[in-house]
């Protein structure tokens, strides 16, 4: 017996997952560092530093 309510649920809680991913990655302080910290010594080479967005922060 399927519980379509649980499949429900269980897809939405996958799709916050992918969502709080991807804002990790145009928050501006993701290691309680200043923008300019992490632009020196970037140990992600694609991470875009003139993306940063608060609001991402806010929303992960």
């Amino acid at each position: 017996m399927r519980y379509h309510g649980l499949d429900l649920l269980r897809a939405a809680m996958m799709f916050l997952v992918v969502i709080l991913h991807v804002g990790v990655m145009y928050m501006p302080l993701p290691d309680e560092k200043d923008i300019l910290t992490i632009a020196e010594e970037q140990r992600d080479p694609f991470r875009d530093v003139g993306g940063y967005n608060i609001s991402a922060q806010r929303i992960v």
